[in-house]
């Protein structure tokens, strides 16, 4: 019986840690966390009003926070507005699940680590630095977690499969979700990948468009108009006082204010010296520019040059996925789950130093 057990687990890895960790993730689901936040602007869509300008209410509770994510997110979604919000977060979460197993398998792949104590430790050692991303992404029900396996399958696809059309599907897809994936455009363009470039741009138009369907073009456009609204890093407040007032940001843009910058919230407050906001955002601007910058020093080869070298390949997505949550506003914990790949990496270095 107990050796059934062992061959199970090995067979079937996947089926058994959704065992173990169901009742986990049923809790989670319960909680609904900021998913439900998705559904509410589904339900104002479904109504016919702007989800960005109208109070979001789901279940019978105000949401706290805006919304966020893109208007095809709320599109994509409207189907499930007529479940209990239970129904669909636990989907997500259960895909969450099969998705971050098919990280790994693109990443053990890539950097070709063989099976053997070597994996194990490998594995445990990315799994026990990245847990706690991953919790937090579970216990709020983000999108994070799918964000990331769309940014590393697509491409996974575009660069080692030549499925051009799918892998940039899946990258448009991630960016109309919620936009941080947008910077693996210029990389596509760096690595002259540019029938995957045409195919991201025509795959984006659809989804910038497909909520017109039911939303009509005006709405749709005045919905995507608030989106940009809300994303755009150089509004001044994403710039130097977005840890003003109950919310909690991370990055960059809640990092220097912390320190240079007088803040209405004593409970994240070391402050060094207050400097006008507008030198604070300066001084914030110039650091997004200072890491985008490094990316020239982590490609390392001449652009439009395409990489040969797996290794280097899963360096270069890395530190890309590894900087999106810093350079962006609005960022939270649970972003940095974008932080897994780069562990895998760094411990796949480490294991194999000389």
């Amino acid at each position: 019986m107990k050796q059934k057990i062992f061959d199970f687990i090995e067979k079937h890895p996947k089926w058994f840690v959704l065992l173990v960790t169901s009742p986990y993730i049923v809790a989670k689901t319960w909680n609904g966390g900021i998913f439900k936040l998705i559904l509410a602007a589904a339900q104002q869509m479904r109504g016919g009003k702007n989800c960005y300008t109208e109070h979001l209410l789901y279940a019978g509770n105000y949401m706290e926070w805006g919304y966020g994510y893109s208007p095809f997110s709320a599109f994509a979604c409207l189907p499930f507005t007529f479940f209990p919000a239970e129904v669909p977060a636990f989907i997500l979460l259960v895909a969450d699940l099969f998705m971050l197993f098919r990280v790994f398998e693109i990443l053990i792949e890539q950097l070709d680590i063989r099976a053997g104590k070597q994996k194990y430790i490998w594995l445990a050692l990315t799994l026990l630095f990245s847990l706690r991303f991953i919790l937090h992404n579970y216990e709020m029900v983000q999108l994070n977690l799918l964000l990331m396996y769309l940014s590393i399958e697509s491409l996974y696809l575009i660069f080692y499969k030549q499925k051009f059309a799918l892998g940039a599907f899946l990258l448009a897809l991630g960016t109309n979700i919620k936009v941080l994936p947008i910077v693996f455009i210029p990389y596509l363009i760096y690595r002259a990948q540019w029938k995957a470039l045409g195919f991201v741009f025509g795959f984006s138009l659809f989804f910038l468009l497909v909520p017109s369907i039911y939303t009509g073009f005006q709405l749709n456009q005045e919905m995507h108009v608030e989106w940009f609204n809300t994303i755009n890093p150089f509004q001044e407040k994403f710039n130097a006082g977005q840890n003003n007032g109950e919310l909690r940001i991370q990055g960059l843009t809640a990092l220097i204010p912390a320190y240079f910058h007088q803040q209405n919230n004593g409970n994240f407050q070391l402050l060094i010296c207050d400097l006008p906001q507008e030198t604070v955002g300066n001084i914030i601007q110039g650091l997004r520019f200072l890491l985008i910058l490094l990316t020239l020093f982590v490609l390392r080869t001449l652009p439009f040059r395409r990489e040969k070298n797996s290794v280097h390949w899963v360096y270069e997505v890395s530190y890309l996925l590894l900087i999106t949550p810093l350079i962006f506003p609005q960022q939270n914990k649970w972003a940095f789950i974008f932080m897994l790949p780069a562990f895998a990496y760094v411990f796949y270095v480490l294991l194999n130093m000389k």
